[in-house]
């Protein structure tokens, strides 16, 4: 049986529109919680027990590399064989209007790029935008 389209846009707004508020609210519960869980001896780990829980709390941080300040970094010669031990080369295209213009430019090159890299479907980005109706309707 087919669902009608306009019922799915309004439960899939109505759905996207709890989630929102539900991701906000489980944020601030964590918030709450890693500041009163108990963090042993400067462990990035902590832990609470309540309500017939054992909750565990992990701290995470998040690195972004300077990719042009890591290559002024590799080039001193006294961290060359060091910075080759603790650092790996990645390839990314610069953007991916850059990378289709280069294969348009070349059918060897784009043959050698579709070889190295693999593609696989993501999931698709829905926004909802509620709309006044028309007329006072």
């Amino acid at each position: 049986m087919e669902e009608n389209i306009e019922q799915l846009i309004v439960e899939g707004a109505k759905a996207k529109a709890e989630i929102e508020t539900l991701s906000q609210r489980l944020k601030n519960i964590v918030s709450t919680l890693d500041q009163a869980a108990v963090f042993k001896d400067g462990s990035k780990t902590g832990y609470l027990v309540g309500a017939g829980f054992k909750v565990k709390v992990v701290r995470r941080d998040n690195t972004k590399w300077d990719q042009k300040n890591l290559a002024v970094i590799r080039g001193y010669h006294n961290f060359q064989e060091r910075f080759g031990q603790a650092f790996k080369a990645e390839y990314k295209p610069k953007s991916a209007k850059e990378l289709e213009k280069a294969m348009l430019l070349d059918a060897e090159f784009e043959k050698a790029v579709n070889w190295a890299r693999k593609i696989t479907p993501g999931a698709p980005g829905v926004t909802f935008e509620h709309l006044e109706s028309e007329g006072g309707e």
